[in-house]
């Protein structure tokens, strides 16, 4: 099968396409036909080998080189291959979700714990566009910052693949929402169920004296310390992304939510079944939808790296598989 081949850490330029074969199953797995797949920083950070997470990551990925040559974690398709202790699926069934190895690649393989049936209103290609940023928006905001109806909530990085479905996830409850992007995403947020808009080339929404019950930084790039100004008395401050801070600052912030009613809160996004199926339910019901920024080809993998990275993408950025094409 053709799939994107990371043997060594660096730039776009380090992506290969290869033939291998076609990954082996364990007696939990599925085989998936890949239809599409999408760009997440988990997957730029893995292929270039900056130490996200604090220089954390490099344990997990590898010290010198990727553990893993194979990228790509979001994944929509068609179950081609199952094993003996699958209960849930049949091959046939059309999925979408997180896969094991990686999803740039004609084929992967899928736990039933990681994936669920697609949305029958979405493309593969909207529906892969969903899985890791969907999971990070419903996990903070639903278990980190425990959304209630009544609140006020601004959402930092509004018009990013996490902020877009932030938006419409925040919506599902009688909330108001103000949303921090560039000026010229204004309509779309608005759209999405932004209620109040803030262009962040222009205010720096922690000096204009609102206050809100949860701040969600999606990027990662809000203006460091000065959130507490910003939250109410005992307001929360969820952290996505990678913060710019060193690991002492980090460990000072967290500790000193022992000592203060305003809190910070940051997790890994968990692989739960569960969770997207009530995201498939959430889209199917018309609340919750993708945005697409630009979507590349298989064998334009490297330039979807190149375009993700200078930042600035408004919604997500997806790979498609044609297999037509495939000789």
């Amino acid at each position: 099968m053709k799939a994107i081949w990371i043997e060594k850490y660096g730039p776009p330029e380090v992506i290969e396409i290869k033939e291998i074969d076609t990954p082996n199953l364990e007696a939990d797995e599925m085989l998936v036909k890949v239809y599409a797949s999408s760009i997440n920083t988990v997957d730029t950070s893995a292929r270039s080998g900056v130490k996200a997470l604090f220089g954390l990551s490099r344990l997990m990925t590898g010290i010198r080189k990727p553990k893993k040559k194979l990228t790509g974690t979001d994944v929509a398709g068609e179950i081609v291959a199952i094993e003996k202790d699958i209960t849930k699926f049949k091959i046939g069934d059309q999925i979408y979700g997180l896969a094991r190895t990686g999803s740039c690649a004609e084929y992967a393989k899928v736990s039933e714990r990681g994936v669920v049936l697609k949305p029958s209103t979405m493309n593969y290609s909207e529906a892969a566009a969903v899985p890791v940023a969907a999971l990070t928006a419903l996990q903070y905001l639903r278990d980190l910052g425990n959304i209630q109806d009544g609140q006020d909530i601004l959402i930092y990085g509004a018009s990013g693949g996490i902020g877009t479905f932030a938006i419409q996830y925040a919506k599902t409850f009688d909330v108001t929402i103000t949303a921090v992007c560039s000026g010229k995403n204004e309509q779309l947020v608005a759209d999405l169920g932004a209620d109040k808009v803030i262009d962040y080339t222009k205010e720096d929404f922690t000096k204009n004296k609102e206050k809100y019950d949860i701040i969600f930084d999606t990027v990662g790039k809000s203006p460091q310390g000065r959130w507490k100004n910003a939250l109410k008395e005992e307001g929360i401050f969820l952290q996505a992304g990678s913060p710019k801070m060193s690991l002492t600052r980090l460990f000072l912030q967290i500790l000193g939510n022992r000592f203060r009613k305003k809190k910070m809160r940051f997790l890994i996004t968990k692989t739960r079944a569960k969770d997207l199926s009530l995201l498939a339910k959430l889209i199917d019901e018309g609340k919750i939808k993708s945005v697409i920024d630009k979507s590349f080809s298989l064998d334009e993998t490297a330039e979807a790296h190149r375009y993700y990275e200078k930042g600035h993408t408004v919604g997500k950025v997806t790979i498609t598989i044609d297999h037509k094409e495939v000789k």
